[in-house]
């Protein structure tokens, strides 16, 4: 696959388990009425689907209050990132060493989509223009002065919460 091609890719589809591919795939169905091709989408579609997945404080683990239920933790496996909306908050979820981040899914920088970035080494790197950040500390090698926004999360019964403040 050529450079252009690439870069195409992360710019308009993402990646397969990204945010991007499934909105797309969920205007596909709900919009245009065409057959589902991909996962379903991250968020309940009807109103009563919202109801069921609201978490109320008695119903949420202790430990994870404030939180918001992400994914379950079987969607991320070691050394995989994910991208997630949490409160129409872009945010990168990477598992790392059994350890669960939440880091900004923008770049700092221009703004390119974390998640399509590759890992390697405790480090993430933005596929635009190279940037990498430390995952553990949201640190970038590049400008210190510039880290990815970290959020609060944590893996219990089977699910990844994050908390994002808006």
């Amino acid at each position: 696959m050529g450079l252009l091609s690439t870069v195409a890719r992360w710019l308009f589809i993402g990646r397969r388990t990204g945010y991007r591919s499934r909105a797309r795939g969920w205007v596909l169905q709900r919009v245009l009425g065409e057959p589902e091709v991909g996962p379903e989408p991250p968020w309940p579609s009807t109103a009563s689907e919202r109801d069921a997945a609201e978490a109320t404080p008695e119903s949420m683990p202790k430990g994870a209050e404030g939180l918001e239920p992400v994914v379950p933790s079987a969607e991320l496996a070691e050394g995989d990132v994910l991208e997630a909306m949490v409160q129409g908050v872009p945010v990168a979820l990477i598992r790392l060493d059994g350890v669960v981040h939440a880091l900004s899914g923008v770049c700092p920088h221009a703004g390119g989509p974390i998640a399509d970035g590759t890992l390697e080494d405790g480090e993430i790197t933005c596929p635009w223009h190279g940037w990498g950040f430390n995952v553990s500390t949201g640190v970038c090698a590049v400008d210190p002065d510039a880290p990815l926004q970290r959020y609060p999360s944590v893996e219990l019964d089977g699910t990844i919460y994050v908390g994002v403040s808006v």
